[in-house]
């Protein structure tokens, strides 16, 4: 395997390990959507503003999108889903330390910046990687379900 083709995740076929990725991804992420508004409401914020508390989470999310085509040219996609985890942790990691309502705003913020990055990325690493495009967008897409539709159900 050249240098070039394991930068490009060409040279062997990582869909197990991806496939993992994207149902814990979706696992933390389901999770996560039922989680925070919960603990804002537990925490006293008003029904109202942990709505507005969610849609700030997909605002974040479409605008991150327009500068994904920029990253996408400059940084490699595994490194993308990875700042996405990241950034899904430490969303919840910030509510560990403090409940105030500028920690839920930067949570939603963050949770919406990995939505983006984690699934855009992910979506541009099978097209580009090994096998056949249409076959791993599929079980991507299925393995999404199954950790989206986990996480709630166990959270």
């Amino acid at each position: 395997m050249t240098h070039a083709e394991a930068a490009a995740g060409q040279g062997r076929d990582d869909a197990p390990r991806a496939l993992t990725a994207v149902v814990a991804f979706g696992f933390a992420l389901g999770a996560s959507g039922v989680v925070f508004p919960l603990l804002a409401l537990d925490h006293g914020i008003a029904p109202a503003i942990v709505g507005l508390l969610v849609a700030a989470s997909g605002a974040t999310h479409l605008t991150s999108r327009l500068l994904l085509p920029w990253l996408l040219a400059r940084v490699h996609d595994r490194t993308l889903m990875a700042f996405a985890a990241a950034s899904l942790a430490l969303s919840a990691a910030v509510l560990l330390v403090t409940t105030s309502l500028g920690t839920f705003i930067a949570a939603q913020a963050l949770n919406g910046l990995a939505r983006a990055l984690f699934w855009t990325s992910n979506q541009t690493h099978l097209v580009r990687g090994k096998g056949i495009p249409i076959r791993r967008l599929a079980q991507s897409q299925m393995a999404s379900h199954v950790g989206g539709l986990a996480g709630p159900t166990l959270a």
